[in-house]
């Protein structure tokens, strides 16, 4: 029988990281509870996710943006950029599947800057539920 290693190593009012050590999988969940967050916040959550890929050896990325109801202008979307370029750059990401935000114009944002940021050998692929993402993910 496989033990099945999963652990939160992050939670806040806004979102929540989990880590399989099984399949090297970190998972972002937005909560439903983001739809006051202000930039600084927003910032802080993005510092928290680069820290933790940082510690966690991961091959594979969820992104869970269904309740992510931000609009990320372009002076926010440079600044992810700017933080992520590096980390991408030196980590053994190979795969990141993202479920699609309930608003579309988050969704148009979280799309410009996963098509501009990750790499052409990182394969990108959006659902519109989690269990598709995860199976996508296992092959």
């Amino acid at each position: 029988m496989i033990k099945k290693r999963i652990m939160k190593v992050y939670e806040s009012k806004y979102s929540r990281i989990i880590y399989s050590q099984d399949t090297l999988t970190l998972e972002w969940i937005w909560a439903s509870d983001n739809e006051q967050i202000k930039p600084a916040d927003l910032k802080n959550e993005v510092k928290k996710f680069i820290k933790i890929i940082h510690t966690n050896i991961c091959n594979k990325i969820l992104l869970d943006t269904w309740y992510f109801c931000f609009c990320l202008d372009l002076e926010i979307q440079d600044w992810i950029q700017m933080r992520f370029d590096q980390t991408i750059q030196q980590s053994a990401l190979q795969k990141i599947a993202v479920v699609k935000s309930r608003e579309v114009l988050s969704q148009i944002c979280i799309e410009q800057l996963l098509y501009e940021q990750f790499p052409d050998f990182v394969e990108k692929k959006f659902f519109y539920n989690s269990f598709e993402a995860r199976e996508w993910l296992k092959k």
